[in-house]
């Protein structure tokens, strides 16, 4: 027995009587508790539990104040209510708990966090006096609707949030000033954000991916650092972005991808480094932004002098793209299939592993890579209907790749490769037909070693 409560048959802790009562005829457990069917009589006056505590039945807990482990939920379809609980090491609901719901309004702590993952039917969570939580993760409850945690301000580990297909309502999801890891919306189609956000630092990833109704990214502009990844992906009605002004260092990617009403993002003046981390693919250190249809302004970058690689592809309302502080891309530079009228400012650029080009009807003239020296990889310039001169490789002396020029209807001459030596791989100069054959041939004659095949045809006489 415990105190003046009936025993409690499968307790892994010590069941005896307490020696800490809250109150005089409440009790503690010593240990780890299991509520079930067999069991739950007389549970009603514990108000402490000091290891775990799992409920594998429905029970009333009025006077629990405190558990010292984790709370788990098993086969209760009840909505679970704790009117008197202040603290929890923690709160975990997975795809074997049928809770409905779980209400705690006056718990303010939970040190090892909130995790609800794949719980069937749960709807809400409501936790108005939460203000410490070790972590917070909610993904795949495919019924939540709400979230109530409006005093929750820093969250020591990850905060996600991924695939809830009809969560409404995150009260204080904006009010998080701090995150330790990620922060992670991805697959909330239905939340609204009414309010800029707060975050001033993120010790991980910052990705918004698929918040279907957010029309404005704001309220980052303290935002500093962020050693992960900065993901903005799919997000169907986002028309601008407008953060992200004092940030200075992304640790990993940067992506802008596939979102059809982005047409403009401002800030990001102060970012000077991208991916500088070492990382085994180069698509984990790139700058990416693509398929974005209507975006017509991006910042100039003004300070950005490294990135792992970049590749700005499939935004056909982009006319101009620069990043005049640039003076090393770790990978590769891939510029393909924009509204480009202009590419420019690359004059810093002394490092580049390798240049593709490709795509652009209103592109006339290529310059501003004057400063690279050598690639180790290849060099692509193809199918710019509009391009008529290629200028700005005037230092370019080896390439460790293949050297591609083809494709395009009204090139006249290749000036800008008067220095080029060796080429490392194929050499492929095809279908430019209004480029002169003599200009072709004085070409390769300067290029003294083509280590791979050499392939010139469909260019003009």
């Amino acid at each position: 027995r415990v105190g003046d409560c009936d025993e409690l048959i499968g307790s892994s802790g010590s069941v005896g009587p307490s020696t800490a009562p809250c109150e005089e005829g409440w009790n503690v457990v010593e240990g780890d508790l299991v509520v079930s069917a067999s069991n739950r009589s007389g549970v009603d006056c514990i108000c402490e539990v000091t290891g775990s505590l799992r409920l594998e039945a429905s029970v009333d807990l009025p006077v629990l104040e405190r558990v010292g482990g984790l709370i788990e939920v098993g086969e209760v379809q009840d909505v679970l209510e704790f009117p008197s609980l202040i603290e929890a090491g923690g709160v975990v609901l997975d795809e074997g708990s049928w809770t409905q719901g779980f209400v705690a309004p006056a718990l303010t702590s939970l040190p090892e966090g909130l995790s609800i993952e794949g719980a069937p039917l749960i709807t809400e969570v409501v936790f108005p006096s939460l203000s410490q939580a070790g972590e917070v993760a909610i993904v795949d409850a495919i019924n939540m609707v709400r979230v109530d945690l409006p005093l929750l301000a820093e969250v020591d580990g990850s905060l996600r949030a991924e695939e809830l297909p009809y969560l409404e309502v995150w009260d204080g999801l904006a009010k998080v000033s701090s995150v330790g890891g990620d922060w992670s919306l991805k697959g909330v189609p239905s939340l609204a954000l009414d309010e800029p956000m707060r975050l001033r630092s993120v010790g991980g990833d910052l990705i918004f991916d698929r918040c279907s109704q957010w029309v404005r990214l704001e309220g980052l502009s303290e935002l500093e650092v962020i050693p992960g990844d900065l993901e903005i992906v799919d997000m169907y009605r986002l028309e601008e972005v407008n953060a992200l002004g004092a940030l200075t260092t992304i640790g990993g990617k940067m992506r802008w991808v596939g979102n059809p009403s982005l047409t403009h993002v401002s800030g990001l003046e102060a970012l000077e480094s991208l991916g500088r981390e070492p990382a085994q693919k180069e698509e984990d250190r790139w700058l990416r932004i693509a398929f974005n249809p209507v975006l017509y302004s991006i910042p100039a970058f003004r300070a950005l002098s490294y990135a792992g690689a970049v590749s700005v592809v499939g935004n056909e309302a982009l006319v101009r793209f620069d990043l005049p502080a640039l003076t090393e891309v770790g990978g590769a530079l891939h510029v393909r299939a924009n509204g480009l009228e202009e590419l420019g400012a690359f004059d810093a650029l002394t490092a580049v592993g390798s240049l593709e080009v490709t795509g652009h009807e209103g592109l006339a003239v290529l310059r501003s890579f004057g400063a690279v020296v050598a690639m180790s990889g290849d060099l692509r310039i193809s199918d710019n209907d509009g391009l008529m001169s290629l200028g700005g490789f005037d230092s370019l002396d080896s390439l460790g790749g293949t050297l591609e020029i083809s494709e395009h209807t009204q090139l006249t001459e290749l000036a800008g490769l008067s220095s080029l030596t060796q080429v490392g791989g194929d050499l492929r100069i095809l279908n430019n037909p209004a480029l002169p054959g003599q200009n072709v041939n004085d070409l390769l004659e300067q290029v003294e070693q083509v280590a791979g095949v050499t392939e010139v045809s469909g260019n003009g006489d």
